[in-house]
């Protein structure tokens, strides 16, 4: 697009002699200072230019996002303030998922695994998937164990974390579920693949007894404990 600029990660290869840089991922690279900014969502959007910022400035200084979003909810923006606003919104929108996605890649996240992510969780990906990675399970191709085994080290979640255990729990029950239908399972067979994950049993049965969301009963057979997710 003309007038836009952007940062482009990757890596140098040698191709048939020469050198190529094949990028991995793209994110616009969006001025922080606040005049900067003004200037690049004038510079980018048509019917602006640097006389329209000149003036937004002298007039607004650094407040000018709120002016103008003031004189848009008044009624009295001008066209060209009306495309100023929409401008700002959509590079506000540009920043969220650039700053998102540049986090995810440097977690580990391969570049379309975090376009994944942004395009189902959205504005605030970043914070969302800091306070729980096991997030990225929902998402299609991904599981409890491809999110555990990618990021359990970058994100600096200890192998008896709660969040980790009641993430393999919700894992196994949602796997049931979609292969059998069945949402109840054994605790002992729970605690079978626990053992596979480095999850002490007895941290497993206090997560159990701990959360809200799940629910220990007996089969119908009386006897065998089983879990299941509360409704």
């Amino acid at each position: 697009a003309p007038n836009r600029t952007y940062i482009f990660t990757g890596d140098f290869a040698t191709y048939h002699g020469e050198l190529n840089f094949k990028f991995s991922a793209a994110a616009e690279n969006l001025p922080a200072d606040p005049r900067a900014l003004l200037d690049y969502a004038c510079a980018i959007t048509r019917g602006l230019g640097h006389a329209y910022a000149n003036t937004i400035w002298s007039t607004h200084g650094a407040d000018y996002p709120a002016a103008i979003a003031s004189r848009i909810a008044s009624g009295a923006a001008t066209a060209k303030d009306a495309a100023l606003h929409t401008a700002l919104q959509v590079l506000g929108q540009d920043a969220d998922r650039a700053d998102a996605i540049a986090d995810l890649l440097a977690h580990g996240a391969t570049a379309h695994l975090a376009e994944q992510a942004y395009a189902v969780f959205g504005a605030g990906t970043k914070a969302l998937i800091r306070a729980n990675p096991y997030l990225l399970a929902q998402l299609p191709g991904q599981s409890f164990r491809t999110i555990d085994a990618r990021f359990r080290d970058s994100y600096h979640i200890a192998i008896d974390s709660p969040l980790r255990i009641r993430a393999c729990i919700r894992w196994l029950i949602d796997d049931a579920a979609e292969q059998s239908g069945d949402t109840i399972i054994p605790i002992e067979a729970l605690q079978s693949i626990a053992d596979a994950n480095a999850i002490p049993r007895q941290l497993l049965l206090q997560t159990i007894a701990h959360s809200d969301d799940l629910l220990t009963l007996n089969a119908s057979d009386g006897t065998t404990p089983c879990i299941t997710t509360a409704q």
